[in-house]
């Protein structure tokens, strides 16, 4: 993601950086004494709610990271004392009753250690070597923030920015020459009338009788916009490879918007992180070639 100078996407970059890694990070609650046990750690991993009870004193404090708790279940112990953090155990790592916690923790090398003050933006793309990272607080790991946490809200607030964008930059294209726009739109009207005729609808209400055919684009749907678009398959080629591969994104992007809208995960479309960084570099590369088109 290096386009952060480019002006068209500065509503998404200033969104997306807003956000810092703290504010999608989970709190380290677990820490183990080097001579701890290794079975007792896992079953403190298994079952937290013992460490946590010791934490804290009000039950509305209690529910609520016991909620986050369960959302989360990549949960980890810091190896450590007062001197020195040894390494992990993560409920994924294998455990073996007769070695120590020192003996079962795996390192934290430098590459897995990331600023809590890095924006969601500078982050995303690191989960395509790993998937999750130890959290910096001035000079101690206190957080860790992994891909699942890419499904809360300040990542969701900042990809959703990004697809209003798109349907932007969708209106400018089809909207740009007021002639090829009422033809456009006689040919919907024509091909889905329903569709057509919920527009008018919305448009009366929001225009009142008095509307232009510009009015009815901006009250007609994402999937409406899709439509309109894919009847010029030449203009489809201009920014996607072909019809299958314009068609392929404009479904993922109609899932993602749906997800985000009715505050559902986007881990059911994006089911690792490469699929999750492709899309937005394809998103991001979509909206530029829009914009230039319409200049």
């Amino acid at each position: 993601m290096n386009e952060k100078n480019n002006s068209l996407l500065t509503h998404y970059d200033t969104v997306a950086n807003a956000f810092k890694v703290i504010d999608i990070s989970n709190p380290i609650y677990m820490i183990a004494s080097p001579n701890d046990k290794s079975i007792d750690v896992f079953e403190k991993l298994a079952d937290p709610s013992e460490a946590l009870l010791n934490l804290f004193e009000t039950d509305a404090n209690q529910e609520e990271i016991f909620n986050e708790m369960d959302k989360n279940q990549d949960r980890c112990c810091l190896v450590k004392d007062k001197d020195k953090t040894y390494g992990y155990i993560e409920m994924s790592t294998g455990c073996d009753i007769d070695k120590s916690a020192l003996d079962a923790a795996e390192t934290i090398y430098p590459e897995s250690i990331i600023s809590a003050k890095m924006s969601i933006l500078d982050l995303i793309p690191l989960f395509q070597n790993k998937y999750f990272f130890f959290v910096l607080v001035g000079n101690e790991i206190e957080y860790y923030v992994s891909f699942l946490d890419m499904d809360k809200i300040p990542v969701k607030l900042s990809l959703f920015c990004l697809l209003m964008q798109l349907e932007s930059e969708l209106l400018k294209l089809l909207s740009d020459d007021t002639t090829k726009l009422k033809k456009r739109m006689q040919r919907f009207k024509k091909e889905k009338q329903k569709r057509y005729d919920k527009a008018v609808e919305l448009c009366t209400k929001k225009y009142g009788p008095k509307f232009t055919t510009k009015n009815i684009l901006y009250c007609t749907t994402f999937v409406d916009k899709k439509m309109i678009l894919f009847q010029n398959s030449q203009l489809v080629k201009k920014f996607f490879k072909d019809i299958d591969d314009a068609d392929h994104f404009f479904n993922i992007s109609e899932k993602v918007r749906n997800q985000i809208a009715h505050s559902e995960s986007i881990l059911t479309v994006f089911k690792n992180p490469k699929e999750f960084i492709d899309f937005i570099k394809i998103l991001r590369n979509v909206i530029i070639k829009l914009d230039s088109s319409t200049k």
